[in-house]
């Protein structure tokens, strides 16, 4: 390493300091541990850290979660990890954490399960060292990403608001630097670092932002993540007032027709902090969400029906005359399993999760690939029934609702009333509002039914012919 300090590095390290001091992430005397994967930007992190260590009077330890992942570079990633911290005498804590093993036992995506056992190694790591913060490698670079997926997700306002600087003991020095600054440091400092060869897979959604989208975005503003950081921080600070506005005006004993009455920007407020208490902040609610669930408040004032909305994380919005609450859709509240489920989907080509117990997968062309199983965090789906329908249906735009009480089903040129046949198919009482219906709208504003996962067949209208484009609709069940 070289030891002479570059312009460069110098300029580097002074920013991270003021980022430290800007958002009070460190004290006189803490202890502090770095998240350390070996990649470039946790090197980086690393370096700065302690390089600024003596200076602003804090000690610093490193932390290293081998998620056995990757069977041979992931020990090349703890021996290196473990290397740079001897040639730097950081303090080092490492651990062997079986991520695929547990994906198994857990049925849980590997992201999911990944992060849980990270943020877990974490919370022992700070123990370990006895450390008050946590320091994680986030750069301008990983905002502007998260708040652009975030984005096409469709989560909101609070989607914009991308990482923040400090959440609870977690820090994030680097977030005012972008990737290339990252880059230029490690090259000033003369330190090498691992490259993870996923990274290029643009099969991941990350990937594909980071070398597809950001650089054609770049072009139109080429300081994009710095602008990115402003929209974060200011819409960070709508966040904190409406949150602190909200608190005042709303509360959780208000009923369905209070609710109505409250400030809609406020209300949606409430909702989106009783979700993110609820799954502990493991999910954003998107706008679609949360206008699903104003709607329900507005429908229940003024037909006084209960409704359910399903929601990410196997929570739903119970909505009653009573008021909102939430709860988890797995529990034994027979409230909650027996009213009507509030629902009304647009669907698209691809994967489309429908609530705990259903999903929907569309793909173009008869001979089109299907997965036998999709994953949504802790729910696994397996494929339950095919059905083929005519594209022209599809790109008239069709959406999944649940069974109304006259809805009927036309197949072979009879007409069929759905509630017999959900009562002829035994399927129980308090499962029949989760089925998803698969409806195209009428020209006379009503819509009608084209397929539902009890038949391999769809209505008569929808039957291909032979002569044109067809979709298959594949129904899973968890």
């Amino acid at each position: 390493m070289n030891n002479k300090i570059s312009p460069f590095a110098s300029f580097f390290e002074s920013a991270v300091c003021r980022t430290i001091e800007k958002h009070g992430m460190i004290e006189k005397g803490d202890t502090v541990v770095v998240a350390l994967s070996g990649g470039a930007d946790s090197v980086c992190l690393l370096l700065a850290l302690c390089a600024l260590s003596e200076k602003m009077d804090f000690s610093l330890c490193a932390c290293h979660l081998n998620h056995m992942i990757r069977e041979n570079t992931a020990e090349r990633d703890e021996a290196f990890s473990k290397a740079l911290c001897g040639k730097l005498s950081v303090p080092f804590y490492s651990e062997k954490i079986d991520v695929p093993s547990l994906c198994k036992s857990e049925d849980g995506s590997v992201e999911t399960v990944a992060r849980n056992a990270r943020y877990a190694f974490f919370e022992r790591a700070k123990a370990h060292f006895c450390a008050r913060r946590i320091a994680t490698a986030h750069t301008a670079s990983d905002n502007a990403e998260t708040v652009i997926f975030n984005l096409v997700r469709g989560a909101g306002g609070d989607g914009i608001c991308g990482i923040p600087p400090v959440r609870g003991e977690y820090i994030r020095p680097l977030i005012g630097m972008c990737r290339h600054e990252v880059e230029e440091y490690l090259d000033a400092k003369g330190q090498d670092h691992i490259t993870d060869e996923t990274n290029e897979d643009q099969e991941y959604s990350r990937n594909f932002l980071r070398h597809s989208v950001i650089p054609q975005l770049k072009k139109l503003n080429p300081e994009l993540e710095g602008a990115v950081l402003r929209l974060s921080e200011s819409a960070r600070e709508d966040k904190e007032f409406l949150s602190a506005l909200s608190k005042e005006r709303v509360c959780d004993g208000m009923t369905a027709k209070e609710l109505c009455a409250v400030p809609l920007p406020l209300l949606k407020r409430h909702i989106r902090e009783s979700f993110s208490a609820m799954c502990e902040s493991r999910f954003l609610l998107s706008l679609k969400n949360t206008n699903d669930i104003t709607s329900a408040i507005d429908a229940c004032a003024a037909d006084r029906k209960k409704r359910t909305v399903c929601l990410p994380g196997n929570i739903c919005a119970v909505v009653s005359k009573e008021g909102l609450c939430f709860s988890s859709s797995r529990g034994k509240n027979e409230s909650t399993r027996k009213t009507d489920r509030f629902f009304d989907i647009p669907q698209v080509y691809g994967e489309n999760i429908i609530n705990e117990k259903y999903a929907v997968f569309m793909a173009r062309g008869k001979d089109a690939q299907i997965p036998q199983v999709i994953k949504n965090e802790d729910i696994v789906y397996k494929l339950y029934k095919k059905v083929l329908v005519a594209s022209d249906i599809i790109d008239n735009s069709v959406f999944v609702r649940p069974r109304k009480e006259h809805d009927v089903f036309v197949l072979g040129g009879m007409s069929r009333k759905l509630k017999k046949v959900f009562a002829d198919a035994k399927i129980p009482s308090d499962e029949r509002p989760l089925v998803p219906l698969v409806c195209k709208k009428c020209e006379n504003g009503s819509d009608t039914v084209v397929c539902l996962p009890l038949f391999s067949a769809p209505c008569d209208d929808a039957r291909p012919d032979g002569t044109k484009d067809c979709t298959i609709i594949a129904f899973y069940r968890s």
